[in-house]
Formats: C-alpha cells, sequence, structure tokens
C-alpha cells in the first residue's frame, strides 16, 4: 500500500491579518495493489469526488497521472516546513488495531503567493481518517463511472488557474519547483 497527497494552495501571505486562500485543492491517492482510491477536493466545493481506479487506467489518466507523480515525489522525503505538516511529531500515526487508521500522509504542496506573484514546493504531511480494510475490499469502478468521474474531475479540478492555462507547463513548472527540493 502506498499513500501520498498533492495539494495546491493558492494563498495571499501578505502582512494582512490574516492569510487568505482563493484556492485550496487536495488530490488522495491510496494505491492497493493494482487499484487506486483517489479523492479530489476543493475547499468550498462539498466533499470531493472519489473513485478507485484501476492502476493501469490511472497511468494513462491525461491530467491525474501527473498529479500522482508529483504526489509520489513526497514519500521519503524530510518535511522541510513546519509550517505544513499536521502535528508537532510529523511520524506520529494512530494504528490501533481496529478499522479505522488517522494517518499522517506525506504531501507534496504547491504554493501559490498571489500578493508576490511567486510560486514554491513544500514537502509536508496532511492528517486523514480512513478506513483501510474497508477500502481494500471496494470494487474497482466500472469504465461508465470512470467516465463519469473524468467528466467531474476535467470540470472542477484540473485548472489552478483558469481553463485557459496551459495545463502541461503548469505541470512543467509544478515538477521543476518539486525536484529542486
Amino acid at each position: 500500500m502506498e499513500l501520498s497527497i498533492f495539494t495546491y494552495w493558492k494563498t495571499s501571505k501578505s502582512e494582512m491579518i490574516y492569510n487568505i486562500s482563493s484556492r485550496f485543492k487536495e488530490i488522495i491517492f491510496i494505491k492497493f495493489d493494482d487499484m487506486v482510491y483517489i479523492k479530489a477536493t476543493i475547499v468550498g466545493i462539498g466533499s470531493g469526488i472519489t473513485i478507485n481506479m484501476p492502476y493501469d487506467v490511472l497511468m494513462t489518466h491525461r491530467y491525474l497521472k501527473p498529479y500522482y507523480e508529483l504526489s509520489r515525489k513526497a514519500i521519503g522525503k524530510p518535511n522541510l516546513d513546519d509550517n505544513y505538516f499536521g502535528s508537532e511529531d510529523p511520524e506520529m500515526s494512530d494504528t490501533e488495531p481496529n478499522d479505522i487508521y488517522d494517518l499522517y500522509i506525506d504531501t507534496m504542496y504547491i504554493v501559490e503567493d498571489i500578493t508576490s506573484n511567486t510560486i514554491e514546493a513544500k514537502k509536508g504531511n496532511s492528517y486523514h481518517s480512513f478506513d483501510l480494510e474497508k477500502m481494500k475490499e471496494a470494487n474497482v469502478a466500472t469504465g461508465a463511472e470512470i467516465m463519469e468521474f473524468n467528466a467531474n474531475f476535467k470540470e472542477k479540478y484540473v485548472y489552478d488557474n483558469d481553463e485557459d492555462e496551459d495545463f502541461d507547463e503548469r505541470i512543467a513548472i509544478y515538477t521543476a519547483l518539486v525536484d529542486k527540493l
């Protein structure tokens, strides 16, 4: 099993009293053998969308594959910034013998500051609870379910700025930032 998260955070870190988060996108990937659980969420747009996608389908997906590959680059890297992990002890994980697991998952953050017009990559972690045993037993999505997920994902989750952006250029920028860590 492999767990990783990609997070895009568009914010304002000016000298204002409060940071203003204008967009926060998170894509969770949990790989079980030949199936990957995927959950995409944008703060303020509800609970997100989920799917259990075959791994080989993920690896041919135009939009999800680059995010998956970026998220995997966080695995095993040390947390470099105290602001990007969810606990005083970033290695802490409650895995008592029960069906629900509370986990700190390696997360690759792309943080774009709209006031300074800067963008940077940060390695951290995110806290989540999952019923991993139940997830392992879940059915893989059908072709129709994958098509529905793809349509929803493309409509709501692909773009970080606007629909006119060049997706490949954006992923190239993210990859260069992540590779510098």
